[in-house]
């Protein structure tokens, strides 16, 4: 019984040996996968109505290739640009094997070489979906160090497409971005640093997240008094401002140019006035230099009343 065991154990190795021997040489099969095109496409949904089966010629070890065919009913989401997407009718798309081949160990395995494909080109379906283009606005906490502040947080892109029902679409005129916290920002900056968006409930976007930069400078703070004008009143009418005057706090860029010196035109909308229910109006302005960094006016509402011209 012991010679029939020992025997036993040497076939079983010898066979393990044969099959480990044979399944490392390399092969070549064709091989078919289901896959799923995921693309932004501007107009359409984000992933194919359904997935396109995908065959090619492949190249890889025995184990390889037998862990690919046990896996080839899975399907494979695969990521394209727009661009490698041909439109060839309406929600319908095409992508070419030459495409596919650069993505091939996406969808066949990093451990295998595709050869070549059964089909030139393949075609897509992608659903048509309402869709509006809205801009991000920027959630800021930062601190700066002493007189250092920016202009602006610049985003980039600066809007996104926004997709889903058409009535939930149509009632978003903007996207938040997540909040972007800072300290000690000084004239380094932040560059490039990546935020996610706040994506409204029910609703797509084509971006989930936006880069921004944040260019600080030093600044010097000027305070003045300047008077409010009115714009735009109708003729036979005349608007009085209260009070006539306002105190005025501004930020320019260090150091101080004859540029800077330049005064703004402070005023009231008539339109403003027409529109208030008690002729509240908040003060704007007009003219400031480019190198203006803030600006800020106390009060920053004036009571406006109307009056008649004869």
């Amino acid at each position: 019984m012991k010679e029939y065991g020992a025997f036993g154990l040497a076939l079983l190795a010898s066979v393990i040996i044969w099959l480990t021997s044979n399944m490392s040489q390399q092969a070549d099969v064709l091989v078919s996968m289901p896959v799923s095109i995921h693309s932004s496409l501007v107009g359409y949904s984000d992933v194919s109505m359904e997935s396109i089966q995908v065959t090619a010629n492949v190249s890889g070890s025995g184990f390889t290739l037998l862990g690919l065919q046990l896996g080839r009913h899975k399907t494979v989401p695969l990521t394209v640009d727009e661009q490698e997407l041909k439109m060839t009718g309406r929600e319908l798309f095409e992508i070419s094997s030459n495409a596919l081949l650069g993505h091939g160990n996406e969808i066949f395995g990093k451990n295998v070489k595709v050869n070549w494909f059964t089909s030139d080109r393949y075609p897509v379906r992608f659903q048509e979906e309402s869709y509006k283009r809205v801009p991000v606005v920027p959630v800021t906490a930062i601190r700066y160090k002493d007189q250092y502040m920016a202009k602006e947080v610049r985003i980039v892109p600066d809007s996104v497409d926004v997709y889903g029902d058409p009535a939930s679409v149509a009632a978003i005129d903007k996207v938040l971005t997540s909040l972007i916290s800072a300290r000690d920002v000084d004239s380094h900056g932040i560059h490039q640093q990546k935020v996610p968006l706040q994506a409204p409930a029910g609703l797509r976007l084509s971006s989930s997240n936006v880069s921004y930069n944040l260019e600080a400078t030093r600044f010097v703070e000027v305070s003045s008094r300047v008077n409010v004008g009115v714009r735009n009143v109708p003729e036979g009418k005349q608007l009085a401002v209260f009070p006539s005057s306002v105190e005025l706090t501004a930020r320019y860029i260090f150091p101080v140019s004859n540029a800077s010196e330049s005064i703004a035109e402070f005023y009231v909308d008539y339109s403003d006035f027409a529109e208030s229910k008690g002729g509240r109006c908040v003060v704007k302005a007009d003219g400031f230099p480019s190198t203006l960094l803030d600006w800020r006016v106390s009060p920053e509402v004036c009571e406006c009343f109307e009056t008649y011209s004869r």
